[in-house]
């Protein structure tokens, strides 16, 4: 019989005692549960001591399992459970101890379940107590999130309308939306700690008085800096080159004293500029000896005074937030009580009240020995008082967790509850136990894991070069147990950045693993060593944002695969598809979506089929299309005239006689009936099956009908209701898993780190290792005391600023923290082999040392740990890593040459080495040949290569492979998502014409590598298109290994301007556009400085003051119009930037952000001329004829006026319609010519791919 170490005898036999036990990974945590449960129920251990133990087996009285309250934290955790226990029960009863045999079926009804479960037995046994009904129903998340997102929006007109000045206040600093979405975040918090606004605001009032009075304090110490410079000021000779600036501070000093003693610490734009000039002036290099330490003083004062600071009217919007909550709660809780409704925190917090009365909790707690809780680290303090209060009759608490693996901080859980407790059970007398003995993973790989996560989790034996505000979790070694079956760890770390090593990255890690099956790697199990199968590998992702990449990788590289529990079911083109065809059954109207019905599997139309459709015209003024939507059999009786090819006929015709017959099934057939019949009528599901995938794809497709009837169950049986249900989870981002397909297929798993928490595998691999941190940046936090401390949106110069800074970094240290337990997580899932994979440039020069807390990720970690923290030396790694340790340099390919190379299938075992370099630019241009593109395998080949860099570029954009397949015979016009044409797209086309053919016609993405965020994520989208006014040669200096950029730079200044409307200072919307692109920190310091003139410019001058006295302005103006060219109909769509009503004329204005002197400004205007008269025409059509249109140029602060008059937007249309017909006819690359402005190439993002660039280079 197995025997367990000395330690988890402890656990299994302390029946007398409360215990703790810390059970690091592999540790047999469940195990240990199982036999802690058989020793309650029989009184003492089931099985035999450790071996080698003399002492006596401990005993106590038996109990039954009614007795015992046993909770976890997850349905199928608690089933689990149940099911060992069950078993151990059997085993014992068949070995002779009879007299459990009652047990077995009373084990069936026994509390094992989750926590929310538990508390709904608990308000169910006792509903009057609670006040609830007794047949009350639990709200599921997403629809508890709607109905508090509904309680919200009436609680904001309730206030507007009663005018509560402080809530108004707070509508004002934060707008609508922005003070609802905050509110939301604190109330839920606040919720679950049983706290309400106004308890809050009680709390939050007193820390501000504080804040206010330690200003005072701030104040003097700034004065008295002040008055020393002054004095020591004195001593300085009028020779020498300071004696100047001192001279000129003591003649400002007494208006600034004055000025100084009456602040009251509330910030304004003039003190805060004050502030930034007075600490960057006062000596930027080494001030005099004789200042040396008045000048130090009064930098550190001026720090001081810019962290106190606080926002005129922070106390008024703290108590609005609180005060908005409180009503937003109160509403929420009549709507609840109206469906008979409770939601998952209701439950705890019910719970918890009702053992707090007294006679209630007797009665229930009465014939109560034993309190079991797993996973205690993923706890919060309302749970942890519920379970306070089931021990107030004197029952055992025992409880499992490793505070190592508390990963779920997102969730609320507080890994401090867990050491707390430990703590206290030891101060009473209990035990504490740790589980350090692994029984999962092989040597070399726990050897890796002490090595690295010893020192960076602060190992007690190791706590002198450990980072000093580590985790409160002490890291102990793990100690391992398995017979050596080989084991194995390696590093591949691939020296580059940005997109070309991330796709380098994810061919190397999906190689690694074809190699290590191919090539009979082994693995071992119980019967010993065995060939290595794909499904034994399972592949860890940190974050599930660049998923498309590796499943590109694994597709590439021919290894089969599954995801696990993919949350992106929504997104999912299949899913897509149905929901497309829906909308278009219930909206004849919904034009977008009948075009993506029609173009989807179920229908397969091609593009030329809906051209053709959509230029013929209906009975009225009405497109094709919607003349088809709205009389679908009508229009196939009149349709035998249009030149459609007969696949396509045949799939108009049955898309139009299957839409008219579901039409009218919907007028009486419930939601789930219809999908149902749809999914049958159409033969979906064959034809996804035959698809890349399609197991996948089928069962999503299952999936969704099972929503739809599930939906009847609840009373939303029309399709109007599911359709808007669908909506709602859509806009709320539900994290709807996709459909599991459970099958003995041999497939790598790949899964989030969250998601592989309590589970093994024999070999994993983590590839993303240089992923950059990311900070939980909220607009809120909360102090020690539990008072709110908001983030004034916009207000600071300094990073340190107000209050909310202060707060602010010591949950950045718990963010931090996090990311230390989830390494710990993904490294201890391995059993045998564990391989780990990075992307990082090195450093050419060798730096200061990276410090634990200085590290910016999980690959910094690993140079603290095995190179001091060197990067510089990380190179040296290769074949001294350590002992069992593998670490492989890779070189990836520079530039964009080398990132299409690296797409590219390599021969067996050619793998990307320093002695491979790129192939050169001619890569893509031997697709130059019409002749070539028109033959098959050349198109499959563009083609495929085309996907290969594209699903990179749109990692969270979620397009399939087929939405990008080159169409010959049509120019870029006759792609998929061109059923119109933005202006934006044409612009681009007049800048270059080959530069326009690589964006639309090839379909590639910025190969200049020039939008990457602060994340190290590359942010696609049309906004962000690569533009020649986003580049520039003097744009700022990259900060290694973050994505400022020129690109950035002008998006960031473009949406700035586009939506600052004069009502806040300017730079108060530039640190909102900041934020929302995660530049943060120094970085998003930089960027500020970085802009800040060039908007303060913007922000006084002309154009501005006539936006604040314009009646009306609309930024950011979508159009969609139909142009009638001089052979067919265009449909064009664009966004203007602004558009105002001031003085009786209407204005448009663009902006662009082009770097440029004032006399650069006239070529440009001739380039976005005619982008602007399409514009004005755009206005003119649909609100008002435009008096005046401007580009507006922010870097040089130039206001350009563009001609609108009838002739000139004539001439514009007419230069469109032209350029239009030549792009839908022409698809040959010779036809698309070099730009004849050579400054254009220098920002061009294909430059590194172009002959026209080379030979403007070679040119000089």
């Amino acid at each position: 019989m197995l025997r367990p170490t000395e330690d988890q005898w402890k656990a299994i036999t302390a029946l007398r005692s409360d215990v703790v036990v810390t059970a690091g990974a592999g540790s047999g945590k469940t195990w240990v549960l199982t036999e802690r449960y058989a020793a309650m129920l029989n009184g003492r251990p089931t099985l035999p001591p450790p071996e080698d133990t003399d002492a006596p087996i401990p005993t106590g009285a038996p109990c039954r399992p009614g007795e015992i309250i046993a909770i976890t934290f997850t349905e199928a955790a608690a089933a689990d459970m149940r099911r060992k226990i069950r078993a151990r029960l059997r085993q014992l009863i068949e070995a002779g101890e009879t007299r459990l045999l009652p047990y077995e079926e009373e084990l069936e009804t026994a509390p094992i379940s989750t926590i929310h479960s538990y508390c709904a037995a608990l308000i169910r046994r006792y509903p009057f107590e609670a006040g609830v009904d007794p047949d009350f129903v639990v709200l599921d998340e997403p629809e508890a999130r709607r109905i508090l997102r509904e309680s919200a929006q009436e609680a904001i007109l309730e206030a507007l309308k009663e005018e509560e000045p402080a809530i108004r206040t707070a509508l004002l600093v934060y707008g609508e939306t922005g003070a609802m979405d905050l509110v939301l975040q604190l109330g839920t918090t606040w919720r679950e700690e049983d706290r309400t606004g106004a308890e809050v605001w009680a709390v939050s009032r007193e820390s501000l008085a504080r804040e206010a009075k330690r200003w005072l304090q701030v104040r003097e110490a700034l004065l008295d800096a002040g008055r020393r410079m002054v004095e020591d000021g004195q001593k300085v000779s009028s020779t020498t080159k300071a004696y100047e600036k001192i001279m000129k501070f003591a003649a400002s000093w007494p208006e600034m004293e004055e000025a100084l003693a009456s602040w009251d610490g509330r910030v304004t734009e003039d003190w805060e500029e004050r502030l930034r000039r007075l600490d960057k002036e006062m000596w930027s290099g080494n001030a005099p000896k004789v200042l040396g330490d008045a000048v130090a003083e009064w930098k550190a004062a001026v720090k001081a005074a810019a962290e106190a600071v606080q926002a005129a009217d922070l106390p008024e919007v703290t108590e609005g937030l609180c005060r908005l909550w409180d009503r937003v709660a109160r509403r929420y809780e009549e709507k609840k009580a109206g469906h008979r409704a409770l939601d998952y925190t209701d439950l705890q917090l019910r719970a918890v009240r009702l053992l707090e009365d007294s006679e209630v909790r007797r009665h229930w707690i009465a014939s109560l020995r034993y309190v079991m809780v797993d996973e205690f680290q993923d706890t919060n303090r309302l749970q942890a008082r519920l379970v306070g209060l089931l021990l107030d009759g004197g029952a055992r608490l025992f409880v499992v967790g490793d505070g190592k693996q508390s990963i779920y901080r997102f969730r609320g859980a507080d890994v401090s509850v867990f050491v707390e407790t430990r703590q206290q059970v030891q101060e009473k007398g209990g035990v504490a136990v740790s589980l350090r003995h692994n029984f999962r993973s092989q040597g070399p790989i726990l050897d890796f894991v002490n090595r690295v996560l010893g020192p960076v989790m602060g190992e007690s034996a190791n706590r002198e070069n450990a980072a000093p505000q580590s985790s409160t979790i002490e890291y102990e070694p793990l100690v391992p147990t398995r017979e050596k079956m080989g084991g194995s760890v390696e590093i591949v770390h691939i020296d580059s950045e940005g997109l070309a090593g991330r796709l380098v990255e994810a061919t190397e890690a999906a190689r690694w693993i074809r190699r290590f099956v191919q090539s009979g790697g082994t693995v071992g199990d119980e019967s010993g060593p065995r060939p290595a199968r794909y499904g034994d590998v399972a592949m860890l992702l940190a974050v599930s944002t660049h998923l498309p990449v590796y499943e590109l990788a694994l597709q590439e590289a021919g290894v089969p695969y599954r995801i696990a529990g993919s949350r992106n079911f929504f997104r999912r083109q299949e899913v897509r598809d149905l929901i497309q065809v829906l909308r278009w059954v219930y909206d004849p109207g919904d034009e977008v979506a009948m075009i993506g019905a029609l173009r989807s599997p179920l229908f397969g139309m091609s593009d030329d089929g809906l051209t053709i459709i959509a230029l013929a015209a209906g009975r009225g003024k009405e497109s094709g299309l919607l003349a088809f939507s709205a009389d679908p059999l009508g229009w196939v009786d009149g349709s035998h005239k249009l030149p459609l090819s007969p696949w396509d006929r045949r799939a108009a015709e049955d898309a139009a006689r299957q839409v008219a017959k579901w039409r009218r099934r919907a007028a009486w057939e419930s939601a789930g009936a219809l999908v149902e019949r749809i999914v049958d009528e159409t033969g979906i599901v064959p034809t996804l099956l035959q698809t890349s995938g399609g197991r996948q794809k089928a069962e999503n497709v299952r999936r969704f009908i099972e929503m739809a009837y599930e939906r009847e169950a609840e009373g939303r049986v029309s399709l109007s209701a599911f359709l808007s249900w669908i909506q709602w989870q859509i806009e709320d981002d539900t994290d709807e898993e996709e459909a599991q397909v459970v099958d003995g297929a041999d497939a790598v798993t790949v899964m989030t780190v969250h998601q592989s928490k309590g589970l093994e595998f024999p070999v994993v691999v983590l590839p993303d290792l240089a992923r950059p941190f990311r900070s939980r940046r909220e607009m809120w936090c909360m102090d020690e005391d539990g008072a709110l401390a908001v983030k004034w949106p916009g207000v600071g110069e300094y990073a340190g600023f107000g209050w909310y800074e202060r707060v602010r970094e010591g949950e950045a240290r718990k963010d931090r923290e996090e990311e230390m337990r989830k390494f710990y997580v993904a490294l201890t899932r391995a059993r045998d082999h564990l391989a780990l994979f990075g992307t990082r440039k090195l450093p050419s020069k060798k730096k200061d040392p990276l410090t634990v807390d200085q590290a910016r990720s999980w690959f910094d970690w690993l140079i603290c740990s095995l190179a001091q923290g060197d990067l510089s030396g990380a190179e040296e790694l290769v074949g001294h890593a350590g002992e069992g340790v593998i670490w492989t340099r890779v070189i990836a390919p520079d530039g964009a040459a080398g990132f299409i190379d690296a797409a590219r299938p390599q021969p067996k075992n050619r793998g990307v080495s320093e002695d491979r370099p790129g192939e050169g630019p001619e890569v893509i241009e031997s697709f130059d040949s019409g002749a070539q593109m028109a033959e098959g395998q050349a198109k499959g080949e563009a083609a495929r290569l085309i996907h290969h860099i594209l699903t990179l570029g749109n990692a969270e954009g979620g397009w399939d492979r087929e939405d990008f397949v080159i169409t010959p015979g049509g120019g870029p016009l006759g792609r998929p998502e061109m059923a119109t044409v933005s202006a934006s797209r044409l612009l681009e086309y007049d800048i270059c014409p080959r530069r326009y053919y690589y964006h639309w016609a090839l379909r590639l993405p910025a190969l200049d590598q020039a939008f990457e965020t602060a994340s190290g994520d590359g942010v696609p989208g049309e906004q962000e298109i690569p533009d020649p006014e986003m580049g520039g040669d003097q744009g700022p200096a990259e900060i290694e290994g973050v994505g400022w950029s020129p690109l950035l730079r002008g998006t960031v200044v473009h949406r700035v301007c586009e939506r600052w409307t004069g009502a806040e200072p300017i730079l108060d919307r530039l640190d909102q556009v900041l934020e929302e692109f995660r530049l943060m920190g120094p970085l998003g310091r930089r960027a500020r400085e970085e802009v800040r003139e060039e908007l303060l410019r913007y922000a006084d001058g002309e154009l501005s003051k006539r936006l604040n006295r314009a009646q009306r302005v609309w930024s950011e103006w979508p159009f969609y119009l139909r142009l009638q060219g001089a052979e067919r109909v265009w449909d064009l769509h664009g966004q203007v930037d602004k558009i105002f009503v001031a003085d009786g004329r209407t204005v448009v204005v663009d902006f662009k952000t082009n770097r440029t002197a004032p006399d650069g400004v006239g070529a440009l205007v001739d380039h976005y001329r005619f982008q602007v008269q399409l514009y004005a025409w755009a206005v003119g059509r649909n609100l008002a004829p435009v008096d005046e249109a401007y580009l507006y140029f922010t870097d040089p602060g130039v206001l350009a006026p563009v001609p609108v008059d009838p002739e000139n937007v004539r001439e514009a249309l007419e230069r469109v319609d032209a350029r239009l017909n030549h792009l839908s006819r022409e698809w040959r690359i010779e036809a698309y010519p070099f730009t004849e402005d050579l400054s254009m190439c220098r920002v061009c993002p294909y430059r590194a791919i172009c002959p026209g660039f080379a030979r403007g280079s070679a040119g000089g």
